[in-house]
């Protein structure tokens, strides 16, 4: 996964899977789009992140149930902790 902060457009990027072509980006939220390929959810733009993404990430979680709120979290706050720079991310399964 993949996470970048624009810190000039105030956006974060998360790419869960690369692409050769998204075929469509489907608003969910005033600050949360989805971008579907195949069907399937390979990736999600926050916007206005610096004043917090939870209400965008529910909504995307809420449309995409095969989306981790706990995953996206983490990548949003990393992207932000970090501003401009491409996150490279390992998010695994839960732990027992």
């Amino acid at each position: 996964m993949r996470a970048l902060y624009d810190s000039n457009a105030d956006a974060i990027e998360i790419t869960f899977i690369d692409v050769a072509r998204v075929e469509r980006d489907v608003s969910v939220h005033v600050c949360g789009t989805v971008s579907l390929s195949g069907g399937r959810p390979v990736g999600v733009e926050l916007l206005e992140a610096s004043g917090g993404v939870d209400a965008a990430v529910r909504a995307i979680v809420a449309a995409y149930g095969t989306l981790e709120a706990d995953a996206l979290r983490a990548a949003a706050c990393a992207a932000l902790a970090a501003p401009d720079k491409q996150l490279v991310l390992t998010i695994a399964a839960h732990a027992a």
